[in-house]
């Protein structure tokens, strides 16, 4: 039998080794998020271009503050989102200065500190092994480290749901000073993006339960709990009302229907096709094991509770409710970007970390066998949907079998593989506990934490050796084009992070979309393909736009970006600005001829005339072509060749003839053209072009 004192050196070195792995955990998390702060983020990401442009918008009136002196200088107010995020904004520029680096050491500060939380939460609740396996899923987390790079909403109110959870926890073991603290930041989760409402009711819905399920002094102190909860939320919520929704009710709401207009079903058959199309899956899938593992603990919560083998544990419903609540929340939005689901990471994690931690015995559950089947029935329905959303839907894809397309397909499968597993499971249960567990449990859980950590660490280590600076590099460029004037576009505010320009975010029916050219001073605008942005300013404004000069178009995130000019003295300018003159290869672009109006569907002839002005001559053997600067030409092919034999030595001219053809769509279409080295670099001035096609 051991000496007391080999068990007291056993339960120091086991202190030692949870230490060493809490510090490499949180180490390896900051480090995660602060490598590479001026990177984009990976475009794949997202499907929505906020992904790269809203942490522009967000600073807003942060920005307009500390450059300008005066926080509202137009109709678009990023205070009004969250105002509390626009203090620590304005602190930190004021502090810092303003730039991508600064904006986005908030979310970075926060979203690592949320990992240390989760731990202090998890160990309190349970146990220091839960702590530590919820702080690494948290901390490695792709999704999650992405997000927390990124000057976006989310990540701000994500560290506010996970201090609320913790100090509500602690609270209850603790002083009830830390309760009213959990009300104050719960009120603030809130306050911080509208939107978290689901947590708020989640949490609320847990005191109460916690209440109800409590016997003697337990439900005394649950309820002193819960009134300290409210407390704090009622002295936030009075405030916030008083001093910040009253006296800016009328816009907030005008943001609020516009935002209710994109985003709230508007039919019983629309929700349900919104529910049953619910991305969440899709988007955790980034981080697979993380997600199986939390699914799975939270379903065996939900039935070991409710068959009555484990008594309630408040902590635990806590997190399986703002899991649910998240999910169904958001899955009933007609629009739902996955950065609306980053606050539901946390929740994943601790979830895993529950289930994969050592569970004391629980002898008050043990006796409940009576409602097993129950449990079984639970188990049945939630396995079914996770082996359909996370196995099923990848797979089949496109099947049918006689009037049964893909979705009935993929329920009956899930139905069946369900019934299957619940059956082996049952089969498990009824075998009598060996030694050998003792090795394979810990050996299993080991292998998934390491998996996990592979996972995600591969796509963080594929992002960062492809990683890109388009953002930054291209804000500094429009330094020296745009000056101290007015960029228009929904893109100007990111766009303009690195430079002193004014920005005007202008888009029907939101923001300074009445006359923004005769309102404000409008100098340049940069414009997208993608989402319509383009083609709108020619429609709403076409006597402006025809006196704008396009100068350059920009490539960003996944679309194309066009950037025009009210200065005429801009034309050219991007090549004016050039430094890497008279290199091995330099071009001069001496002249040109382009359509400036097609039919729909027609083809024209275009030319330009460049000049050889490096030490290296040309041809096409030799992999120089005129090329779409971007990548993407609308109007034809993307590479167009020399002259058939030709080779341009330096000082010789050529001519390059472009046959373009107009899309079938009437709009503005536009291409930057430029010489390429195939593989190697492109080089030389720029040239770009609009054309208008008409019906």
């Amino acid at each position: 039998m051991p000496s007391p004192k080999w068990g007291a050196n056993a339960g120091k070195a086991l202190s030692l080794l949870h230490g060493i792995g809490l510090g490499a955990v949180l180490l390896v998390s900051v480090l995660l998020r602060v490598l590479f702060p001026y990177a984009d983020p990976p475009a794949h990401l997202s499907g929505s271009g906020g992904l790269f442009f809203d942490e522009g918008a967000l600073v807003h009136n942060a920005r307009n503050t500390v450059l300008f002196g005066q926080w509202r200088l137009d109709e678009f107010n990023s205070y009004y989102y969250s105002p509390l995020l626009h203090f620590v904004q304005v602190l930190v520029f004021h502090l810092l200065g303003v730039g991508f680096l600064q904006e986005r050491l908030i979310p970075i500060v926060l979203g690592s500190a949320s990992v240390f939380l989760i731990y202090r939460f998890a160990s309190e609740a349970w146990s220091r092994e839960a702590g530590l396996y919820s702080a690494l899923f948290l901390g490695t987390s792709f999704y999650a480290v992405m997000y927390s790079r990124l000057g976006l909403l989310e990540t701000p109110y994500t560290f506010l749901m996970v201090l609320t959870a913790f100090l509500w926890n602690r609270g209850r073991n603790k002083h009830w000073m830390y309760s009213v603290a959990a009300g104050v930041s719960g009120a603030c989760v809130y306050v911080s993006k509208s939107l978290a409402l689901y947590f708020v009711a989640a949490f609320t819905a847990v005191l109460i339960v916690d209440v109800l399920m409590a016997r003697g002094a337990d439900r005394r102190r649950a309820v002193q709990g819960m009134a300290a909860v409210f407390l704090g939320m009622a002295v936030v919520m009075g405030l916030w009302y008083l001093l910040f929704f009253s006296p800016n009710r009328e816009d907030i709401l005008r943001i609020g229907e516009a935002w209710k207009r994109v985003s709230m079903p508007r039919s019983a058959a629309q929700l349900f096709n919104n529910l049953h199309d619910n991305p969440f899956f899709s988007y955790f899938l980034r981080s697979p094991v993380a997600l199986a593992t939390g699914f799975a603990g939270a379903g065996a919560v939900v039935a070991a509770t409710l068959a009555r083998w484990r008594r309630f544990d408040a902590a635990e419903w806590l997190v399986v409710l703002w899991l649910a609540a998240g999910v169904l929340g958001l899955g009933v939005l007609s629009y739902r970007p996955d950065r609306y689901y980053v606050p539901l990471i946390p929740a994943v994690a601790l979830m895993a970390g529950r289930a994969l931690a050592t569970r004391a015995a629980d002898p008050e559950g043990s006796a409940a066998r009576s409602w097993a089947f129950l449990a079984w029935i639970i188990g049945w329905l939630w396995a079914a949907v996770a082996i359909r959303y996370m196995v099923l839907v990848p797979v089949v894809v496109g099947w049918r079998i006689g009037s049964l397309g893909p979705r009935w397909i993929q329920w009956a499968l899930a139905a069946v593989l369900a019934a299957g597993l619940v059956f082996i499971l049952i089969n498990l249960s009824r075998r009598p506990k060996m030694e050998w567990t003792r090795i394979w449990r810990p050996a299993a859980v080991g292998i998934l934490l390491v998996a996990s950590v592979l996972i995600d660490g591969r796509q963080y280590a594929v992002w960062a050796k492809g990683r890109q600076y388009t953002m930054v590099q291209t804000s500094r460029e429009l330094a020296g084009v745009v000056g101290e004037g007015t960029v228009a576009g929904l893109a100007a505010p990111a766009l303009c992070l690195e430079n002193r320009a004014k920005t005007l975010y202008a888009w029907e029916p939101w923001f300074n979309f009445d006359d923004p050219f005769g309102r404000y001073p409008i100098s340049h605008m940069v414009l997208a393909v993608y989402n319509g942005e383009v083609s709108w300013y020619w429609q709403k404004f076409p006597t402006w736009m025809e006196k704008a000069h396009l100068i350059r178009v920009l490539r960003l995130w996944q679309s194309d970006f066009y950037m025009f000019s009210m200065n005429p003295d801009d034309k050219g300018i991007f090549n004016k600005l050039r430094k890497d003159r008279g290199g091995v290869l330099d071009a001069a672009i001496v002249q040109g001829e382009f359509p400036s109006e097609m039919k729909a569907g027609s083809s024209a002839e275009a030319w330009i005339r460049v000049r050889n002005t490096g030490r290296e001559e040309w041809s096409t053997s030799g992999g120089i072509f005129l090329g779409a600067a971007t990548d993407s030409n609308p109007l034809g092919p993307r590479r167009i060749p020399l002259p058939d034999g030709s080779v341009v030595r330096s000082g010789d001219t050529r001519s390059i003839r472009i046959t373009y053809t107009a899309p079938n769509r009437p709009g503005y279409y536009a291409t930057e053209w430029r010489l390429v080295k195939e593989g190697v670099a492109w080089f030389g001035d720029s040239r770009a072009v609009g054309v208008k096609v008409v019906p």
